[in-house]
């Protein structure tokens, strides 16, 4: 069995340009099993649907398929429907960004009354002035470039092994 992603692409493609209908065109009256394996693959994966299934001696059983929005939305450039469904937004509030800012400042290695002169600054900001600074910090970080660059990189990285 020989799993080919362009030999998938070329099935999904076939299935798009039929959709909502289902066919049997997608492969020949006497296909491979490796153009079903191809078919069972799309199916598990949510990209297809349709009458394909394996019988108890394990022959394949083809009657037709038709693609899926799943199917189509991997088609699609942008990423489709989904892309945009599954769009999160993360909102930190002033409290939890304070938090952070204050872990980091004790954490440092500065001097003790200049970690209390800044833990104070920002205790008392108000959540416009810690939105500007972290603004400020995002600016330095992006400005130093390959820096910046690599601690992202080195931070996903370690974010992922969490």
């Amino acid at each position: 069995m020989n799993l080919e992603r362009s030999k998938q692409l070329t099935m999904l493609k076939a299935l798009a340009e039929v959709y909502p209908r289902y066919t049997i065109d997608i492969v020949e009256v006497e296909a491979s099993e490796d153009d079903l394996a191809n078919l069972w693959y799309l199916k598990e994966q949510g990209l297809i649907e349709g009458a394909l299934d394996m019988s108890t001696t394990g022959a394949y059983i083809f009657e037709g398929a038709k693609i899926t929005a799943k199917g189509l939305d991997f088609l699609a450039d942008d990423g489709g429907i989904s892309a945009i469904l599954g769009t999160v937004t993360v909102r930190l509030h002033a409290d939890s960004i304070k938090e952070l800012l204050l872990t980091k400042v004790e954490s440092s290695s500065a001097s003790t009354e200049k970690k209390t002169w800044l833990k104070k600054q920002i205790e008392t900001a108000s959540g416009e002035t810690i939105m500007k600074i972290v603004g400020s910090l995002i600016d330095q970080g992006v400005k130093y470039g390959p820096d910046f660059l690599q601690w992202a990189e080195k931070s996903f990285q370690t974010i992922k092994t969490l």
